[in-house]
């Protein structure tokens, strides 16, 4: 959705995409990198986030702001999410697919905002 949304409002314009980083072109709203970045955006700005709904400021409730939702389906979670503690060394061993995924399915383990 990163990489789409920026060429729809661009009316389908690559230069965006090849000339700005991902993350300068739809930050992300968890990030300190946000603050030095949001002015520079222009309307309509796209930002992204994995926070939810519930945690938005009241003055988004109250905006006009678009907001497109992206849900995945929990087994591509699961693997991903797999994968992602195999390779990311700032989180504990996954241990087997299958120990991971029972704690996953217990909701044990550590619990990323990313997944």
């Amino acid at each position: 959705m990163q990489e789409i949304l920026p060429l729809v409002l661009n009316g389908g314009d690559l230069t965006p995409v090849h000339t700005v980083v991902n993350w300068d072109r739809v930050p992300w709203l968890e990030e300190t990198r946000l603050a030095k970045v949001v002015d520079k955006l222009t309307s309509p700005r796209a930002l992204v986030t994995h926070f939810p709904y519930s945690f938005m400021p009241p003055s988004f409730h109250t905006s006009k702001a678009k907001v497109i939702n992206v849900i995945r389906n929990p087994k591509d979670v699961l693997v991903s999410s797999y994968y992602f503690h195999q390779m990311a060394n700032f989180l504990e061993d996954p241990g087997s697919f299958d120990e991971f995924m029972d704690k996953f399915l217990e909701g044990r383990g550590q619990r990323l905002l990313y997944s």
